[in-house]
């Protein structure tokens, strides 16, 4: 299982199709929470001032999951008014995509958040 939130969920992608089939084959599923569009790979805090952003600059995300998603299932999760996470865009063939009231932190309600995880990883294939 992998899993990251935010900018771990916008790095995850890349880091996983980069990864040997030795490791491959050993990873049931994939699930992101509240990914962008696109993954900045150096981080500058001058980013979160909104002076350098990922939509002008980065690795576009969908591409990664494209591929991934022909080997290995993906669980995406935002928050309904996140309107930057490219789970709104996501199709059916890439992921399972479901969202949690609220924005970038779902309101808070991380136990919501963690039954939507559970059955996630429940449904994941097995060895």
């Amino acid at each position: 299982m992998l899993a990251g939130y935010s900018i771990g969920a916008d790095v995850l992608p890349l880091i996983a199709n980069q990864l040997p089939e030795t490791i491959r084959s050993r990873i049931a599923r994939m699930i992101l929470m509240s990914p962008g569009h696109r993954v900045v790979l150096k981080f500058r805090f001058i980013g979160w001032l909104g002076f350098q952003t990922s939509e002008v600059c980065g690795h576009l995300l969908l591409p990664d999951l494209a591929a991934l998603a022909k080997w290995l299932p993906i669980s995406c999760f935002a928050g309904e008014k996140e309107s930057d996470s490219i789970a709104h865009t996501l199709t059916e063939d890439i992921a399972n995509t479901q969202f949690l009231p609220g924005g970038h932190h779902y309101n808070g309600d991380y136990d919501t958040l963690g039954d939507r995880l559970l059955s996630e990883i429940a449904n994941s294939p097995r060895d």
